[in-house]
């Protein structure tokens, strides 16, 4: 990376906290001193304005050096690995493969169809979670969302973070945990931003709340797929049949002894649950759901797969898909929005909106044929020869081998219509398709009523 963006060594030293460290070549049993760059966050946003080139260094920094000559020419640890490694590492190549078809892609396709098929397992112990504890969580979260949040204990509520123009500044569930506590996750990237905005709207009318961000508290265990229940009854005494536990509801039960609180919600259109819990059980909870599910066909899935599976069930993602210039009603999350429930951000600009009707409309996108397609997003959608909107989300649809994207479009522009996606200066066939391209589980909307606090 130093090779390429012309940093010296000395610069390197004076921006990161580092040390050097003896490594032993894998394939040679050479041993080589290396230094080991380690930035912090600050380091890190000093790197990036030094060099942006850094930012696909996604683990710490290492560099081979030789023995006391620190100011010589730098080899990056991808070349390291490339030439010494065996076998290969795939995700190391991306210089390699440029703008093709990755080399994970049959990876992938098994990780998702493990998760549509049969049965997979997924670590989101990153996503964001913030904790509000209080008489005034009730009031703050029924101002800032759309939805209604005014619910039973132990009701989970897809909603957004609305501001008052009506735009979308948060895309999170909220479990109501108890008559005062509430949990809500948002993204790994965003529960900063959430939790800031939330203590912005605080009102001294509200009464007292207590918010606190307890991401790295509890580890969480995501499992969808058709065969979810039946892995989990063979781990659990529990009702989780589907009378016992329905969808986007959330208890207490446990899985081998262990203490775990579980909430029927889905970011993959599949049966499945999110498993909250202690961070020192989570690798047993873990190991007695594979075991529980070996026969089943479980499989590890990761965050690439998470994204062609919620793609092909039209769910949204925030920072790309929703931001807030956008909506509610222009994203198709309408549903989401309760108007009945009483004051709330953007309540009067979403009125207006609905009585002028929107302009526009987040629409799905089934772009080309059955082969891959490299799509990133940003790239300009037309209709009639002239430019309409462009990409936001894309992926690759494994069941339904299809290339999808998301693009806001003129609302005219709906299911059946035919548009272009220009990839790579060229334009390619795409069609505007219904939101979810497969049918999915149908989210809470209007139909809960709202009950005393």
């Amino acid at each position: 990376v130093l090779r390429h963006t012309g940093i010296r060594i000395e610069e390197m030293l004076e921006l990161t906290h580092h040390s050097f460290v003896a490594y032993t070549l894998p394939t040679t049993g050479e041993v080589v001193p290396m230094l080991q760059v380690a930035p912090s966050k600050t380091d890190a946003e000093r790197l990036l304005l030094v060099a942006p080139e850094l930012a696909e260094v996604l683990t710490a920094i290492i560099f081979r050096v030789r023995a006391g000559k620190a100011s010589l020419p730098l080899v990056s640890a991808y070349d390291v690995f490339e030439q010494t490694w065996s076998p290969p590492m795939p995700y190391l190549f991306q210089r390699r493969f440029g703008w093709t078809r990755p080399p994970w892609f049959e990876l992938q396709a098994e990780e998702h169809r493990a998760f549509r098929e049969r049965v997979g397992i997924i670590d989101m112990t990153s996503f964001g979670k913030v904790e509000l504890d209080g008489p005034g969580a009730l009031p703050l979260l029924e101002r800032v969302t759309g939805n209604l949040i005014a619910r039973p204990v132990g009701s989970v509520v897809y909603t957004q973070l609305l501001d008052r123009r009506g735009g979308i500044a948060g895309d999170v569930t909220i479990t109501r945990l108890g008559p005062h506590r509430f949990r809500l996750v948002t993204g790994a990237g965003y529960v900063n931003s959430d939790l800031g905005w939330l203590r912005l709207e605080q009102r001294e009318e509200d009464g007292p709340v207590d918010l606190r961000e307890t991401t790295e508290d509890l580890c969480v265990v995501g499992i969808w797929g058709p065969h979810a229940r039946a892995v989990l009854e063979g781990v659990t005494d529990d009702d989780v049949s589907e009378g016992g536990f329905p969808f986007m509801q959330a208890r207490d039960i446990r899985i081998a002894g262990f203490a775990v609180f579980a909430q029927r919600v889905t970011y993959v259109g599949e049966l499945g649950w999110e498993f909250y819990l202690d961070p020192r059980v989570a690798v047993q909870v873990w190991d007695r759901l594979m075991a529980a599910g070996e026969t089943f066909g479980i499989r590890p899935g990761g965050y690439r797969a998470l994204d062609s599976l919620r793609m092909e069930k039209g769910y949204r993602y925030y920072g790309s898909d929703l931001t807030l210039l956008d909506n509610p009603l222009e994203a198709g999350l309408g549903f989401c929005v309760r108007f009945d429930k009483g004051e709330f951000n953007g309540r009067e600009a979403l009125l207006a909106a609905k009585a002028a009707g929107i302009t526009r409309r987040l629409r799905t996108l089934l772009v080309g044929d059955h082969e891959y397609a490299t799509i990133y997003g940003g790239e300009a959608v037309y209709a009639d020869g002239s430019i309409v909107g462009r990409v936001r989300s894309c992926a690759y649809g494994f069941t339904v081998r299809r290339n999808i994207a998301y693009s806001y479009l003129p609302v005219g522009l709906g299911p059946g219509a035919q548009v272009e996606v220009e990839l790579f200066g060229r334009r390619v066939p795409a069609e505007v398709s219904t939101d979810a391209v497969l049918k999915r589980e149908q989210l809470v909307g209007h139909d809960a009523k709202p009950v005393a606090s």
